[in-house]
């Protein structure tokens, strides 16, 4: 089973906690570049406790080290930096839904509206990502993959079943 389709599967865990699931799809296909360049099975470019202030609480698990992309003071500089390391496609999902819920109150408020849930991991002191053009990007991309992705999702849901 390729990344996509392990993170497809494992959308009900975001289900169960009450977020819309395609808006939980976009903003990992955005963060892995369409599933191709997922962390392992981070599919969020979710980083350790020592590395977020506030800390996210929660995370006992490994990290792994990358290279990245940072906006520092309107400059995009490359750094290594560490990443959570899961298990599993639904082991990422889980503590991303705590950490939105934890970090993010404005999104996790709005977890079944798509602008309100994506503006919300801007406002307030904390910002889900550095780049200055991630939300409308990321914006622009659920207006895109909600015109071509769903029947892609069912295709796969469906085929799998009946297997």
């Amino acid at each position: 089973m390729d990344k996509q389709t392990e993170f497809i599967f494992a959308l009900t865990v975001a289900e169960q906690r009450g977020f819309l699931p395609f808006i939980v799809y976009v903003h990992a296909y955005h963060e892995t570049g369409g599933f191709v360049h997922p962390i392992g099975n981070n599919f969020f470019g979710l980083k350790p406790p020592t590395q977020i202030k506030p800390p996210r609480e929660g995370w006992t698990g490994t990290k792994v080290l990358r290279t990245t992309h940072e906006t520092i003071k309107g400059t995009s500089v490359k750094l290594d930096d560490y990443f959570c390391d899961f298990a599993t496609a639904a082991d990422c999902i889980q503590f991303y839904c705590f950490q939105i819920t934890r970090l993010f109150p404005f999104a996790y408020a709005n977890r079944q509206d798509p602008t309100k849930y994506f503006d919300g991991l801007f406002s307030g002191n904390l910002k889900f990502a550095t780049d200055l053009n991630y939300l409308p990007t990321i914006k622009k991309l659920y207006t895109h993959l909600l015109a071509e992705e769903p029947e892609k999702i069912l295709g796969i849901l469906k085929n799998e079943k009946a297997t």
